[in-house]
């Protein structure tokens, strides 16, 4: 964390799982609390569009059969892939 409370965190999702590759950056206070909202069994479904500046995530409860969504911004950065 430097002087002005700001941290980075990398979080790693497996590639196999998704289109393509991609480095996205995003708020954590936000991302913790849409996830604070889903139960273990929940499925989350991200989606970023080529040249969007937003991500999108949907949320499927099985269990309560019910579906929500929400955007949230991106920061995009440049990352070299081996």
């Amino acid at each position: 964390m430097d002087s002005s409370h700001v941290a980075l965190v990398a979080q790693l999702l497996r590639s196999e799982r998704f289109d393509r590759n991609l480095s996205m950056g995003m708020n954590l206070d936000n991302m913790a609390k849409m996830l604070k909202c889903t139960g273990n069994d929940d499925i989350i479904t991200i989606k970023a569009d080529d040249g969007s500046d937003t991500v999108n995530f949907m949320f499927e409860s099985p269990r309560y059969e019910k579906k929500s969504s929400s955007s949230r911004d991106a920061i995009y950065v440049a990352v070299a892939y081996s």
